[in-house]
């Protein structure tokens, strides 16, 4: 018993969330129908299309609510009819404002009391049966003069019927009470409508509530499907990480209650404490908020679609289509996000590239003059010292600080080399940044294709129910001539089946074709993409190559530089010891000219 008590609720909350659904277009249709000078055809058919929808679903939920009472308990019986009625109640009243927009010219004025904010009006005379309702109104306000009591404001509107049997009368009280501030205070609104019976003995007795009790808003959970994070983070943001209301920890809780499987697993280390709610949030993000990672695989269930084998299959070609469309949304939103993402770091790692390259020419550049100058210097101080004997030997260095210079410049020209070679590659990703532009372009275009086929299929539709109307109402009006109109007018129906059926034969086709060259479209922008990536790669790799040549040029240049220093070195040992023979031969000979004196002298 209670596994078909839950399985009855649940069909009965799904046909009651279809049914909100409907609701909120058919509010839009009005808002729309508000706006417009003139009510278009389109508006009036999608109007009466779903009023026929929620006497349907109307009709459904009461069986359903008939099933779940013989099945519920005793205690729930009274929750179960109080929630009834009130959804009973919310469809009512949109199925009366849809006949009161159908029918403008019978409309008379209304009262509007908010209810919810789903609701924006309570109570509207309709009449169900062809005669004519009056309508009388009377308000009686009622104020008390002391300043620690409410003010109170009674509306009466009572609906009194004419002579004719025909005609249904209804008499309704609304009581709206409001504070002396003029802040709603308590809303209470009583209505008592006795019907008169009509001549076959019916009576109906309609009651209007006071509230109309929201479903409760059930966050899906996350199993760890990385296509699925974008909106289930949204939900959780919107409701609970921007209420200020919560507690760290209640986030935590609420955030682990939502989470399943894989995303569950990521997270399942942390203990549950209010400091490690952002730990949490930031472990999620990093795993499951990757923009390439989430493009990639819409990607991959776009090319992975099964194909449509029939054409007359059409829930199978709209399952096509809403699904090609949400996937091209999420990739155009992520893509979006990634672009900036990525045109900020490439932007950073090219102005640090370019600094980095610009600081070691410069670093090199001041080692070489550095160098330069000190040679420069000794070859000033040996040709001082030693112009006669080492000349030679000054020739060489001057050679070699040239072969240094030279050398400098060969860098300088890599240096223009690699800044020249960056810019080729910046224009090359402008080249792709244009190519994804075109791409977004391209498939807006498809899109605007499709919006216009709709509005074409809508129209189509909205001359084919106009043809089933004038259809129906010459039958209603010729059903009481011979048989031989009522054998036309069967010819008639089946000439309007057999457009219909050739209309929609077109429709599907024309759908299919328009899919196809879309999806030719995107396969084609996907390969020249794919084309541009692998060539930006190549240009990369390409790139990389060079440098690491360029490194270990410089590299051999630097050992001969160490060796050059080195032989500098033992030059200027070499020097010292001569000078050091020169001097002692000159104390040599300085001795023996003394010697040779001294000898002289005696």
């Amino acid at each position: 018993m209670s596994g078909k008590l839950a399985r009855k609720r649940k069909i009965c909350m799904g046909h009651r969330a279809s049914t909100r659904k409907i609701i909120s277009s058919v509010e839009e249709i009005l808002e729309t129908l508000e706006e417009q000078d003139q009510p278009s055809a389109i508006n009036i058919t999608r109007l009466r299309q779903q009023k026929l929808l929620l006497q349907e679903k109307l009709g459904t939920i009461r069986n359903l609510d008939e099933d779940i009472l013989t099945v519920v308990s005793e205690g729930q019986i009274d929750e179960e009819i109080c929630e009834a009625d009130e959804f009973v109640e919310f469809t009512q009243l949109a199925i009366m404002r849809i006949d009161e927009a159908l029918t403008p010219s019978q409309s008379t004025p209304s009262s509007k009391l908010a209810i919810a904010p789903s609701l924006a009006e309570t109570s509207k005379g309709k009449s169900n049966s062809p005669g004519n309702v009056s309508m009388t109104s009377e308000t009686h306000p009622s104020s008390s003069n002391l300043p620690g009591d409410d003010e109170t404001m009674t509306l009466e509107t009572h609906l009194t019927p004419p002579a004719s049997t025909e005609n249904v009368s209804m008499a309704s009280e609304v009581h709206l009470t409001s504070t002396s501030h003029g802040n709603v205070g308590n809303v209470v609104a009583t209505s008592e409508t006795p019907l008169t019976p009509s001549t076959s003995g019916i009576s109906n007795t309609y009651s209007l509530g006071t509230q109309v009790k929201l479903p409760k808003l059930d966050l899906r959970k996350f199993d760890g499907d990385i296509s699925k994070w974008p909106s289930f983070w949204d939900a959780f943001e919107s409701s609970v990480h921007n209420n200020t209301k919560l507690a760290p920890i209640d986030k935590l809780n609420y955030l682990n209650s939502l989470l399943v499987k894989s995303a569950c697993e990521a997270i399942s280390g942390l203990s549950l404490t209010a400091a490690n709610y952002d730990e949490a949030v930031a472990i999620l993000k990093r795993r499951f908020g990757n923009k390439q990672l989430i493009i990639n695989r819409h990607m991959e269930t776009l090319l992975n679609i099964n194909s449509v084998k029939s054409g007359l299959n059409i829930q199978a070609l709209r399952q096509l289509h809403d699904l090609i469309e949400s996937q091209e949304e999420q990739i155009v939103k992520n893509n979006a996000l990634l672009e900036q993402q990525t045109q900020i770091e490439i932007d950073l790692k090219k102005e640090a590239r370019n600094a980095l390259a610009v600081e070691c020419a410069e670093n090199e550049l001041k080692v070489l003059k550095d160098e330069v100058r000190t040679l420069h210097d000794r070859l000033i101080q040996l040709q001082n010292s030693a112009r006669d004997s080492h000349e030679s030997q000054i020739s060489t260095l001057e050679k070699r600080s040239k072969k240094a210079l030279d050398k400098c410049t060969q860098l300088a020209e890599l240096v223009e080399k690699t800044e020249t070679k960056v810019a080729v590659a910046f224009r090359l990703h402008r080249k792709l940044m244009y190519t994804n532009e075109h791409q977004k372009c391209v498939i807006q275009s498809c899109r605007r294709e499709l919006e216009c086929k709709k509005f074409e299929l809508v129209a189509l539709k909205a001359a084919v129910s106009q043809k089933k109307d004038s259809l129906s109402s010459d039958i209603d009006k010729e059903r009481s001539r011979p048989d031989a109109l009522e054998r036309e007018l069967q010819m008639q129906n089946g000439i309007c089946r057999k457009l219909q059926s050739q209309q929609e034969d077109s429709r599907k086709e024309n759908e299919k074709k328009a899919l196809e060259t879309c999806l030719e479209d995107l396969q084609r922008e996907y390969n020249s993409f794919s084309e541009a990536h692998n060539s930006l790669e190549q240009l990369n790799s390409n790139w990389s190559e060079q440098n690491m040549q360029q490194k270990t040029k410089i590299e051999s240049m630097q050992k001969e530089l160490d060796e050059h220093s080195a032989r500098l070195a033992e030059d200027e040992k070499n020097i010292q010891a001569q000078k050091g023979i020169e001097e002692k031969l000159k104390k040599t000979h300085s001795d023996e000219v003394l010697m040779k004196l001294t000898f002289i002298l005696t």
